[in-house]
């Protein structure tokens, strides 16, 4: 599966039946190891916000490492408003199925504002 659900143990029974002699069952315990884990990939796209030119925009993809039980919101923001912006929606949705699925790529723009500071030094 793709859930980030854990390792999970469970039994595996081995019961003869027909005509063969009476034998004990016989049973085993096993393991699925979970190969899934929680977590958000963000990948550049493209550029670098440039405040020399606030027409540059950078974009970033993001979706979810594995699939969520539930809904998952992801709040988008900066944390210097007179830095940079995030263009369009400021939180993102990934749902376990159907519309916005968790392996979905999903876009962020961030777009330089000029605050008319030397940030160079």
């Amino acid at each position: 599966d793709d859930y980030a659900d854990g390792n999970t143990s469970y039994t595996v029974d081995f019961v003869v039946t027909g005509t063969y002699p009476p034998v004990s069952p016989v049973s085993l315990t096993a393991v699925n190891e979970d190969d899934d884990s929680m977590g958000v990939v963000v990948t550049p796209l493209i550029g670098s916000p440039d405040e020399a030119n606030i027409a540059l925009k950078a974009e970033y993809s993001i979706k979810l490492k594995s699939q969520p039980t539930a809904d998952v919101t992801i709040n988008v923001g900066s944390s210097d408003s007179n830095e940079g912006l995030i263009s369009g929606a400021s939180s993102l949705i990934f749902r376990p199925t159907g519309l916005g699925v968790w392996d979905t790529l999903q876009t962020v723009q961030v777009v330089a504002v000029d605050d008319f500071d030397d940030d160079d030094g």
